[in-house]
């Protein structure tokens, strides 16, 4: 029974459950207890403190544990930034690799279609050389001896005067310090009149 209540609970031997009783005398004697002690001052003191500082603590500890896992978080997250970037690199290596791979082979197959070109153009096959030549220049357009093929092809073959002009003057762009640079100028002036 608490000190500080004024009635006290009995159970009754009939119905097994608890019937409040007043009782006037504990009324009298818990008038006088209604005034905590000096050790009951003590002790809601001492738990006051007690939850205060087990509270205090347990924050304490939640804030810690919130860092602790801020700080793993952190870990990990560099751990993977750092495997992610090892594998950026790898990548970017590798796609190096293989655009010097893939240029290599451009150059090869730009190289054959030239080839090719030059065999058709001295066995006086104009239109097929003229293709083979324009699939150089979609693999290379800065290919100078396809734009000198091409236009003596124009020039020669076909009478097409603009299209001459316009690959004789992409040659000379390209080249400007060829060995036929001046028989390209000549012939552009020839076919500029």
């Amino acid at each position: 029974m608490s000190k500080f209540s004024l009635c006290h609970c009995e159970r009754s031997r009939q119905g097994g459950r608890a019937k409040q009783s007043f009782r006037p005398e504990k009324i009298a004697s818990s008038s006088l207890k209604n005034t905590p002690s000096r050790n009951d001052t003590k002790l809601l003191f001492f738990l006051v403190f007690f939850v205060g500082w087990a509270a205090l603590g347990a924050g304490a500890a939640l804030a810690q544990d919130e860092q602790n896992s801020d700080d793993k978080s952190e870990i990990v997250s560099c751990q993977l930034l750092t495997t992610e970037n090892a594998q950026l690199k790898d990548t970017i290596n590798q796609l190096g690799r293989e655009r010097n791979g893939l240029q290599s082979r451009l150059k090869e197959l730009a190289d054959t279609h030239y080839n090719l070109g030059v065999i058709l153009q001295e066995q006086y096959k104009f239109d097929e050389a003229q293709k083979e030549y324009e699939k150089v220049l979609e693999l290379r357009p800065d290919d100078a001896d396809a734009h000198y093929n091409l236009a003596l092809i124009f020039d020669t073959a076909k009478n097409d005067r603009n299209m001459a002009l316009y690959h004789y003057e992409k040659y000379l762009e390209i080249n400007p310090r060829a060995a036929e640079a001046q028989g390209v100028r000549q012939s552009i002036a020839r076919l500029s009149k």
